[in-house]
């Protein structure tokens, strides 16, 4: 019996032991603990192990096999967290357990949502419900910055409003009747009582022909003109307040023409689109033998826009455009004439030679009419591996967008006869021919460096931003970046001989970068660097 205790104890002793991970999840900035929160340890192979934090905000992980593991934690009221990141935005890291190894100390750093509140009163000081507040950020797709909405919210009874979880950073603040709201006009003929739908919302205007302006905080009518406001980690603003103010709506009627017979087509589309480029869909009516009319317009300045597939789906499409000012009248005789959409061909040199089809770049014009149903977002396709067509190309003021290109590869230059399309738009109408002629340059440069926290500290997972400077500043293809490594450093290749500023942080969105404006406000605080044509440059920085 002894002599088999000795064999058992002996052959566990010669068994892997497992590991243990042990730490706190506190709140960012207070440093409180953050109790009942969810903490995973995520392993290879689908290893998963969950366990939530006490009263302490302490969690320990035992029996854990040999391996590298992700911690990850999720609390409401809190963003979710992985061990390592700086900040809400930045990169994790693993922890590496070895046989019977216990990690401790484990610190990992919750960042609250803030929240922001107010109240929405008409001009008459009475309060508004069902209105539609939003708060909206630049993010960064398709090559470009666009405003998207990341919460919103109806007003109660009182005109009161409240948006929650909201990650810290700027909002633009967007007040508006509600898209699906009932909306109640009381005026000479109107019937005393009304048939209303059931969960729907409703808004009751005083009179007949008049309605909301949707307005941007504090009292903007475009979010150019707006004021930003920012929100700090468990941040709760109050007091946000707006007044909407009533307009009187207009009445825009007008016909298409085909600009080739000049007789209206049997049927067309047409939108009414804001040239302030508002979010939310363009109302979309059908022109019945060219006649279109839109009701309820607010004041301002649009384009009508109006398409045609000549043949069915996918043929060629005939389209035209018309300016629209509203102001204190009804519109009347607006003409959108139609003609064929043109198309631009082009040619690339400069790529590797004989790319496969899915590593040819893309090639994009975008107008000022930037809404899917509008084709103002046009592609190119290859013909072989120099050429392309752009086709179905209206009228209008066109920026050329040159995404994904292929490793060592920059737009040198991109012209359109005289017109220099990397600091210009391109005019089309009818009249338009020429060439679209891009060169891709391969001299291309290269940033190295290491970043350190304020402490000097390695500063793992910090976000490393190159921004073009002067006359490039407004070209995106040009802004690039990286994150730092567990040893701190980073490099940045790719790069367009030129003119740069470069920061770190240890956290920050990109769409925060990526702002023009960021730039203006805070050139100065970044590191001026130069890139020679093939050059090699390194530097050193302090993160923010």
């Amino acid at each position: 019996m002894r002599l088999l205790a000795i064999l058992i104890a002996a052959f566990l002793l010669s068994q892997p032991q497992a590991g243990s991970i042990e730490g706190t999840v506190v709140q960012i900035g207070t440093m409180q603990p953050v109790a009942r929160a969810v903490v995973q340890a995520i392993g290879g192979r689908s290893q998963s192990y969950t366990i939530e934090t006490g009263g302490d905000g302490r969690f320990r992980f035992a029996g854990l096999p040999r391996g590298q593991y992700e911690i990850k934690v999720s609390r409401t009221g809190y963003m979710d967290a992985v061990f390592g990141q700086r900040g809400p935005s930045g990169r994790g890291r693993t922890i590496s357990i070895e046989t019977g190894q216990t990690v401790k100390d484990v610190l990992i750093a919750m960042v609250p949502y803030g929240a922001i509140s107010g109240r929405i009163i008409d001009d008459r000081g009475e309060p508004v419900a069902n209105i539609n507040v939003e708060a909206l950020r630049y993010v960064y797709e398709d090559g470009n910055l666009s405003l998207r909405t990341v919460k919103s919210s109806l007003t109660d009874d009182r005109g009161e409003y409240r948006l929650f979880w909201l990650p810290p950073g700027e909002y633009y603040l967007k007040a508006a009747a509600s898209a699906g709201a009932v909306v109640l006009r009381v005026g000479a003929g109107t019937p005393s009582t009304h048939e209303l739908v059931a969960g729907l919302p409703t808004l009751l205007i005083a009179k007949a022909g008049e309605a909301y302006t949707p307005a941007y905080y504090p009292a903007a009518q475009d979010p150019r003109s707006a004021t930003r406001v920012e929100v700090r980690p468990g941040a709760d603003l109050g007091g946000l307040d707006f007044t909407l103010t009533r307009v009187a709506t207009r009445k825009v009627r007008g016909v298409v023409i085909d600009g080739a017979t000049g007789q209206p087509p049997r049927t067309a589309s047409v939108m009414l689109v804001p040239r302030s480029g508002s979010a939310g869909p363009p109302p979309l009516r059908g022109a019945a033998n060219g006649a279109f009319e839109f009701q309820n317009v607010h004041p301002g300045s649009y384009f009508a826009v109006a398409t045609v597939n000549v043949g069915g789906n996918g043929s060629p499409v005939s389209a035209g455009r018309a300016s629209v000012e509203v102001t204190n009248s009804d519109v009347e005789g607006v003409v959108v004439t139609l003609s064929p959409g043109i198309v631009i061909s082009g040619t690339i040199e400069g790529l590797p030679g004989g790319p496969p089809a899915y590593l040819y770049p893309s090639i994009t014009l975008k107008n000022e009419v930037e809404h899917p149903r509008t084709i103002g977002v046009l592609h190119g396709a290859f013909r072989n591996t120099r050429e392309f067509n752009i086709e179905d190309v209206i009228e209008g003021d066109y920026w050329l967008h040159i995404t994904f290109l292929p490793d060592g590869r920059y737009v040198k230059s991109a012209r359109f006869g005289a017109i220099d399309l990397l600091n210009e738009t391109l005019h089309v109408d009818s009249r338009t021919s020429g060439r679209l002629e891009i060169v891709l340059g391969a001299d291309v440069g290269q940033l190295a460096g290491a970043v350190v926290d304020r402490s000097n500290k390695l500063a793992a997972g910090a976000v490393i931003a190159l921004l073009p400077t002067g006359p490039n500043q407004q070209r995106q293809d040009l802004y690039k970046n990286a994150f730092a490594d567990e040893s701190g450093r980073f490099e940045i290749r790719d790069i367009a001989p030129g003119d740069y500023v470069v920061f770190a942080w240890e956290a920050v969105d990109e769409s925060v970068w990526r702002d023009p404006e960021f730039l203006r406000r805070n050139e100065g605080a970044g590191r001026r660097i130069h890139i020679g044509p093939s050059g090699r440059e390194t530097v050193e920085l302090t993160a923010f």
